[in-house]
């Protein structure tokens, strides 16, 4: 089976998270065979018309959860619950772009679990040999937090079909940016590091 450049895997079980650079993300249920040795993959999901424009870097699977976070290389966070991308049912079967951080970079990101609700963290890196960054080459972290208005996520998400966010970056420049969509991610100011 041929999904293209792999970027980065993810595994909870016998369930694989693959992210690729041009078709997207893909979720495989790992068969064994009645000795307990690896037989194939079984596709659960893939979404190709999705992953048009998106270049995946990273992938994470949080059980506690059960949300499938990714990353592209721009600023673009993605999320979505299992429950609904591996149903038969036409409901929420993309994952939801979250576009609150700055404009470009995302290198690396760390999803915190441990608290109620989930919060990405996401490592924004621009090398001065880019030539977006000539002379002006940076490294700073943005946090998101995922802030439900009433009940829990995972009902707002059934109710609404997107996330209500809070961002915080800890970045590098003292400027103030109102990002394109409010409603859900607010104004942010960048400090210094």
């Amino acid at each position: 089976m041929q999904i293209g450049k792999v970027q980065d895997l993810d595994i909870f079980g016998d369930t694989l998270f693959v992210a690729t650079k041009y078709q997207g993300v893909y979720i495989y249920e790992i068969i064994y065979d009645n000795q307990g040795i690896y037989d194939s993959l079984q596709v659960l999901y893939e979404n190709q018309e999705w992953a048009v424009g998106k270049d995946i870097e990273r992938i994470y699977y949080s059980s506690t959860d059960q949300l499938l976070f990714a990353i592209d290389y721009n600023n673009n966070t993605y999320l979505g619950y299992t429950k609904f991308l591996l149903n038969d049912e036409e409901d929420y079967d993309d994952l939801i772009q979250n576009s609150c951080g700055p404009d470009a970079n995302s290198r690396r990101f760390f999803i915190n679990t441990s608290n109620t609700n989930p919060e990405i963290y996401v490592l924004y890196k621009c090398f001065e040999t880019s030539s977006q960054c000539v002379g002006d080459p940076y490294s700073y972290v943005s946090s998101t937090t995922f802030s439900p208005l009433g009940g829990s996520l995972y009902e707002e998400f059934s109710l609404f079909g997107d996330f209500s966010v809070s961002v915080h970056p800890m970045p590098r420049s003292s400027v103030t940016v109102q990002v394109q969509h409010p409603h859900i991610c607010g104004a942010y100011t960048l400090h210094p590091c």
